[in-house]
């Protein structure tokens, strides 16, 4: 075997290990990788925070849509508890307005009806109270009087009470039978009745003229019942 020369172990031994210069390039992949996971940790965290960031967000705006929901709808519902409550004051005051006014009316009817008929009793009795013969245009004038009563007792038949009604038909009665009695002692004068007979006939008017007094001052304290009137 031959020598080696010197020069040639020098440099073999001199030179350094083959992966001595991977070094630096392994360093630097290292510091790139620790730099990369750095940087995806970061972004992650920051994802996370944005995230988070966002649903606090979320949050706060649906709360607030909550509330402001919530409010609104307190707000729509006063308002409409303020205009039933408006409308039932109105609807309240037309409905005792329209009472007032109903009531109004019926008082007016029953006190211009009960006037009317306290008139034709004064025309009929005054016309009855002298003891003459009744003519047949004097008599056609008592009888109108006596059928325009019919209108009157309508009326009170529809705005009064039964009670009154009642009292004011006695009235209408009574008229019609002192008319009948002063008719019928006409007759009998015409017929030259017994004197006797001509008396009592007129007594049973005279007695009749007292009836429909009576009958009228109890329609007068019936009305006043009806209408609430204090004579005091």
């Amino acid at each position: 075997m031959g020598a080696v020369d010197p020069q040639v172990i020098e440099i073999v031994q001199s030179s350094p290990a083959w992966w001595q210069s991977w070094l630096p390039l392994l360093g630097s992949l290292a510091l790139g990788g620790a730099a990369v996971i750095a940087v995806l940790v970061n972004n992650r965290t920051n994802r996370d925070a944005i995230a988070a960031a966002d649903e606090r967000a979320q949050r706060t705006l649906s709360v607030a849509a909550q509330h402001q929901t919530a409010s609104a709808q307190q707000q729509a519902d006063s308002t409409r508890l303020q205009l039933d409550a408006a409308h039932s004051q109105v609807e309240s005051a037309h409905a005792v307005a329209l009472v007032q006014a109903s009531e109004h009316w019926r008082r007016d009817a029953v006190a211009g009806a009960v006037a009317d008929s306290l008139g034709m009793s004064s025309r009929i009795c005054q016309a009855l109270r002298r003891d003459e013969d009744l003519t047949d245009e004097l008599i056609g004038d008592l009888i109108h009087n006596l059928e325009a009563g019919s209108d009157r007792a309508n009326v009170l038949r529809l705005v009064g009470s039964d009670t009154h009604y009642k009292q004011w038909r006695r009235l209408a009665d009574t008229l019609s039978d002192v008319l009948l009695s002063a008719l019928t002692l006409q007759r009998k004068k015409l017929q030259d009745a017994p004197p006797e007979e001509i008396r009592a006939a007129r007594d049973h008017k005279t007695q009749m003229l007292g009836e429909v007094r009576v009958a009228e001052r109890d329609l007068i304290i019936a009305t006043r019942e009806e209408l609430g009137i204090d004579p005091n």
